[in-house]
């Protein structure tokens, strides 16, 4: 969600923040707050991107760490790249071990680490 800021992506930071998308990590934030908190988000979701603020994105910032939001979603990362590493080794069990297998074996933490 180019949340933590990094130049190799060369994506804007906070920039799905400024997009409005609905995120897990959004999600996540709306679940854990007061229903004064989820209208204030709702509201600021509603905006066009070019009527957000800086300061309604610094908010939604700052909801999405106080309420833990980006542990939320990495673990459910986690969670998932393990079970897609469990199926891969079920499914790719009998074919030997080469180049190409390790490539699409090492997807899954590739895309993991991206995310994080």
């Amino acid at each position: 969600m180019n949340l933590i800021g990094d130049a190799r992506y060369g994506k804007e930071l906070s920039g799905d923040l400024w997009e409005g998308k609905r995120t897990l990590i959004l999600i996540h934030a709306y679940r854990e707050c007061d229903a004064a908190a989820q209208l204030e988000l709702a509201r600021i979701l509603a905006l066009p991107r070019e009527q957000r603020t800086g300061g309604d994105v610094a908010w939604m910032r700052q909801l999405i760490d106080q309420r833990g939001s980006l542990d939320y979603a990495v673990a459910i990362a986690r969670g998932l790249a393990g079970a897609a590493l469990r199926e891969f080794e079920l499914i790719y069990a009998d074919v030997p071990d080469s180049r190409d297998k390790a490539f699409i074996r090492g997807l899954v933490t590739w895309a993991l680490e991206r995310a994080s």
